[in-house]
This record gives structure tokens, sequence and C-alpha cells, in this order.
């Protein structure tokens, strides 16, 4: 497995302890197809890139927002997540 891309984000105060953080990341899994993983979270699909390398690649994108809460010590929770809608 590769990580190509990925970036997280506060994207809304809540109150001075709580907030929503949007986190997106791209991957190229080597010959396993990794929907079931990502889920309701992301999609994947069969790279068109194969280049010359063995066996099956797979893009997989995981797309997320969740509420978290800080804690004491510098540590934060998270309280939920959900899906984001992919932009198109």
């Amino acid at each position: 497995m590769r990580q190509n891309e990925s970036y997280s984000e506060i994207t809304k105060w809540i109150s001075a302890t709580r907030f929503v953080v949007s986190e997106e990341s791209q991957w190229q899994v080597k010959e396993r197809d990794p929907s079931a993983t990502v889920g309701q979270y992301g999609e994947a699909e069969k790279s068109e890139d194969q280049s010359d390398e063995p066996g099956a690649l797979y893009d997989a994108l995981f797309d997320a927002k969740g509420e978290c809460e800080l804690l004491p010590n510098d540590k934060s929770q998270v309280l939920n997540t959900q899906p984001q809608k992919t932009k198109e």
C-alpha cells in the first residue's frame, strides 16, 4: 500500500472544546480490492496505470468528517464520524 495524498483540517469550531475535522486520503493498494475496507467512507477502483507492476493495482479514496473534543494533556477524542460527499 502506498499513500499518494492526505490532508486534514478543522472546518468548524462548535464550542471552545469541540470541533469538526475533515480528512481525505488517497492510496494505491496492490492486489487486493479495498472497497470493503473503505466502505461508505470512500471508493476504490482498479487503476488504469498498470505500468510494469505485476498484479492488480487499486486506487482508493477515503473522505470523512468527524466531531472531536479536546482533552487534557494535548489530546483529543473522536465523538462521531460520517462520510463526506465527494466533490465532482
